[in-house]
């Protein structure tokens, strides 16, 4: 197509006369593409925050890489661009391997207690991965394939009791369960050929040569909680073993394995020889290598940053060596060194961001524990370090581009941190707070009012901007996790075990609102005096639409569900929740329902902020940074639904068509009983554009078409209300 706008396609079927014909109309909707992805986009760092536990190198080009929160991540023109790809899964995956250029399998983690592990397959060079089905409740912790069809897994076991050992001969079609002999969980396989195998588990090796009828388990050492991580042989003899103190190697098959390093502090956790000489070994952030068969190693890099990186998995092809490990690290050897092919806006550090500030879609800081306060300019695409010394920060406010206010931690027996700047973060300047408590929260309603809360109960007040703080009674000493305020006198505060006080008179005294839920709460939001949101552990999202007089639950889990860490709304309709896990909710009708959307991390969420209904951002762990300008969604070209010629069964607002539209769209709705009927078009900041309809109606399908003539390009809103439903729908328009 030359150019974008709706495209009509139209179909007849006909048997030659006129009066049989039947012609179905279609669209097909061609948009403008833009400099952003649709959906969720990673704008740090580069290409995954999330923990990567294994990777694969196909060829010199093609390496396929897994790891936390059901990442899979490939490159096919080594290591210079890497895909995300859809896992289907949010579980860690802890091992891949590809037995061909086509064919691969990843295993992971149950996704809860009692059901079973994870298992995926793709037969498409990793591009699309299908499930598959296995019996076993425990976490798989190892694959490797001999060919497309034969192949192990290995895994966890029921305490006390054998690890778990899994077999196919069909491409996973159908798996045998195997006796292991190894207690415990069991986390490394190799095999030969399709009798000669090994697999490890804590202290122990065990050997097969029948395909693993039956397994001979093999002591490696003494030593407690010596986990072999990684195993490899290059011949019937020769093989190594890469487990948590030391590295073994064996002459005889396994028989008798002896240390070729002693036993230290470092953690190895991969190995790979080439050759009977030529071997490297990986151990937390070092790797090493031997050109004598492991009687010497060489170290050949430490990585740098404080605490230090831990490298899971290496893998070669040829001479072409990869490795990748913890907080999305990737580095690659081609001529004897190795280089990062990943990258961070945050250098050398363990960067876990704990909140964002936007005042435009250009403008905005972020904060966390990097010791510093960053700033971008265009949209997230870059970011500037600020001037100041700073403590880790756990929260930052502005109330227009100049006026902010960050809180957080201090040194030992020092006050907690207040920094003020009046320049936009050029510069930023440190205010007495006179407490110890640290600050997890602060809320400005204009350049002189705000608060901070804290440690232990801890609120603070200033009418100054800051230049004077004085300690307000909560008159609790829970943990106070976030604050919000609507004007000088109205505000709220939320904490551990499901505290929520609220202030009248700006604070002076504050009053603990019921809340059945005694879980943790670690944010909230309000839309008016009346209508308000608490999020946190597991799972818990409260309403109130009394002011906070009564909280009601609209979910609640256990404690294996992830925590809700932010909440934010854009209007009245659209909102979003972030959490753990790279938990991410979206509401387009207030809150009453909320809906996950499509993440491509795993890592956990922190923090959320939108600055119009389409344009937000989301932080977390890892130094992850996330943004959308399309409300998070991914826009499809919605179709013509389906005709009916019976009465419909329930209530339903279709999707209008075409979607995106220029000028005109036709919005659908069913009624299956008679009621007053209102279709009304709102724009992203909620005023009304357009009364479609609004009469009462009998049972039916109806449809009506809005003429957008008359409004600019962007997004609207269609509402329709039948007695007691509401349902909301997203247009585009686009002109």
């Amino acid at each position: 197509y030359e150019s974008v706008g709706s495209y009509t396609v139209m179909l007849t079927v006909s048997d030659g006369s006129d009066e049989s014909s039947e012609t179905k109309t279609d669209y097909i909707t061609v948009i403008e593409p833009t400099d952003e992805p649709d959906g969720w986009f990673l704008q740090n760092p580069y290409p995954v925050p999330d923990d990567l536990y294994s990777l694969n190198v196909l060829d010199a080009n093609t390496a396929v890489a897994v790891g936390q929160g059901g990442t899979i991540i490939k490159t096919t023109d080594a290591g210079a661009t890497w895909s995300i790809l859809n896992s289907g899964t949010s579980v860690n995956l802890n091992d891949v391997y590809f037995p061909s250029m086509s064919t691969g399998y990843a295993v992971g983690n149950n996704p809860a207690y009692g059901e079973p592990g994870t298992v995926l397959k793709t037969t498409d060079s990793g591009d699309t991965w299908d499930a598959l089905s296995i019996s076993i409740n425990y976490d798989m912790r190892g694959v490797f394939f001999i060919d497309e069809n034969t192949g192990w897994i290995v895994g966890d076991g029921s305490y006390g009791q054998d690890g778990t050992v899994i077999k196919t001969i069909n491409g996973g079609d159908s798996w045998t369960e195997q006796s292991s002999n190894i207690d415990g969980e069991i986390r490394a396989v190799f095999f030969l050929d399709s009798n000669i195998g090994w697999i490890g588990g804590e202290g122990y090796c065990a050997l097969t040569t029948d395909g693993g009828s039956t397994w001979t388990p093999v002591d490696i050492t003494t030593e407690d909680y010596q986990y072999v991580k990684e195993i490899q042989f290059l011949d019937a003899n020769n093989g190594w073993i890469a487990a948590s103190t030391s590295l073994y190697q064996t002459t005889d098959g396994g028989n008798i394995w002896t240390a070729v390093v002693p036993a230290s502090d470092e953690y190895y956790s991969s190995v790979y020889f080439s050759d009977a000489n030529t071997g490297w070994a990986s151990s937390e952030e070092k790797v090493f290598k031997t050109i004598d068969g492991g009687a010497n190693w060489t170290e050949q890099i430490d990585l740098p940053g404080y605490g230090g990186y831990d490298i899971e998995s290496l893998d070669f092809s040829g001479s072409t060596g990869w490795f990748a490990g913890t907080e999305g690290i990737i580095y690659q050897n081609t001529d004897g060194s190795w280089t990062e092919m990943s990258s961070s806006i945050f250098p050398d550090t363990h960067t876990d961001l704990k909140d964002l500030f936007f005042v435009d879609e250009n403008t905005g800081w972020i904060v966390g524990a990097v010791d510093n306060i960053w700033k971008t300019n265009d949209g997230g695409h870059s970011w500037i370090e600020q001037t100041g010394e700073f403590w880790t920060v756990y929260d930052v406010d502005f109330v227009d581009a100049s006026n902010g206010w960050a809180v957080g931690d201090g040194p030992y027996n020092d006050d907690a941190k207040i920094y003020h700047t009046t320049d936009g973060g050029t510069n930023w300047t440190e205010q007495t707070s006179g407490t110890e408590n640290w600050f997890a929260a602060v809320d400005f309603i204009d350049t002189n009012n705000g608060w901070a809360v804290g440690y232990a109960g801890t609120i603070l007040h200033t009418s100054d901007g800051g230049n004077n703080w004085s300690e307000q009674s909560s008159g609790t000493g829970e943990y106070l996790n976030d604050v919000i305020f609507l004007d000088s006198q109205t505000g709220w505060v939320c904490g551990t075990n499901g505290i929520i006080l609220h202030t009248t008179d700006g604070g002076t005294n504050w009053s603990q609102q019921t809340n059945s839920n005694d879980n943790n709460l670690y944010s909230m939001y309000f839309l008016d005096s009346n209508h308000g949101f608490a999020v946190g552990a597991e799972i818990t999202i409260l309403e109130t639409t009394d002011g906070g007089s009564a909280w009601n639950e609209i979910t609640t889990g256990s404690y294996t569900d992830p925590s809700y860490n932010s909440i934010t709304f854009a209007d009245q309709l659209n909102g979003w929740i972030v959490g753990d896990n790279g938990t991410l909710l979206t509401t387009t009708d207030g809150g009453s329902t909320w809906t996950e959307q499509i993440n491509p991390t795993g890592v956990d969420l922190e923090s959320v902020f939108f600055v119009n209904p389409t344009t937000g951002w989301a932080v977390g762990d890892n130094g992850a940074i996330l943004k959308t300008s399309t409300a998070g969604e991914i826009p499809v070209a919605i179709n013509e639904p389906d005709f009916v010629d019976t009465e419909p069964q329930k209530y339903m607002l279709h999707q209008n068509y075409p979607n995106p539209f220029n000028p005109t769209t036709t919005i659908v709705f069913d009624i299956p009983q008679a009621a007053k009927t209102n279709i009304t078009v709102y724009d992203i900041t909620g005023r009304t554009v357009d009364n479609l309809v609004s009469e009462y109606k009998q049972p039916g399908r109806y449809s009506v078409v809005w003429n957008a003539g008359d409004v600019p390009s962007g997004m609207y809103f269609v509402r329709m209300t039948a007695g007691t439903f509401s349902s909301v729908k997203k247009m585009i328009l686009l002109k």
